[in-house]
């Protein structure tokens, strides 16, 4: 089974990279049929294993802390502990929640 830890001191992988920084982990692994992992500090290494997991039917964990998570076939983890990749949906939940309040303010403004 692969492992990935997800950590602050891990590896930056750039977006673009990501998809093939885990298949290099399922080839290694393949090869090897020992558990093979690696330590990011990126979320897009996670989300790109998580499509595989639904797409290819990877076999993937994730470290995080003290936590091991491992997705379900749909690439679902049932308990999402508070900073594991979290970033992005937090600044898109505030940036749609400023937008929306800034709409409703135009909307109301325009109408005086």
């Amino acid at each position: 089974m692969i492992t990935i830890e997800y950590c602050g001191s891990g590896k930056a992988i750039a977006d673009e990279l990501a998809e093939r920084f885990v298949q290099n982990l399922v080839e290694d692994w393949g090869d090897s049929g020992r558990d093979r992992g690696g330590i990011v500090s990126t979320e897009n290494v996670i989300q790109a294993a998580l499509t595989m997991v639904v797409r290819d039917g990877i076999e993937v964990q994730f470290k995080y802390k003290d936590k091991i998570l491992t997705p379900n076939e749909y690439g679902a983890l049932h308990d999402w502990p508070k900073g594991f990749c979290d970033t992005t949906h937090m600044s898109i939940t505030e940036r749609m929640t400023l937008a929306m309040k800034k709409r409703k303010a135009e909307k109301i403004n325009d109408k005086h």
